[in-house]
């Protein structure tokens, strides 16, 4: 009689954990699919941090990794402040219906 309870006990335990699998392997997905957009997007800011001052501009393009495609824009913008000797650049990466957005300053230093 144990031995029955103990087996059904663990066909509960197994029938809740495979139940939950198909959530899991969406989640796991959906980090990965993040994590993928990060990357680009870091490498988007950082090819523009590398570039000459007057190269900086917008850009816009699709990369395909792991078989997803990841559209991205790269828009280029003067600081607020109407100095011209700092660009604020924003990179947004689009896959499927969600996005990922980061920016920075790039600044100009001149020489006395």
């Amino acid at each position: 009689m144990e031995t029955v309870f103990a087996g059904f006990l663990l066909g509960l335990a197994l029938m809740a954990i495979s139940s939950l699998y198909p959530s899991i392997l969406a989640g796991l997905r959906a980090g990965h699919d993040r994590v993928t957009a990060a990357n680009l997007v870091s490498g988007l800011l950082e090819q523009a941090r590398s570039r000459p001052w007057g190269t900086v501009d917008d850009r816009q393009g699709a990369e395909t990794i792991d078989g997803d495609r990841y559209d991205y824009t790269l828009t280029v913008t003067p600081s607020p402040d109407g100095t011209s000797d700092v660009k604020r650049v924003v990179a947004r990466v689009q896959w499927g219906d969600r996005s990922l957005e980061m920016e920075t300053r790039i600044f100009r230093f001149r020489n006395p």
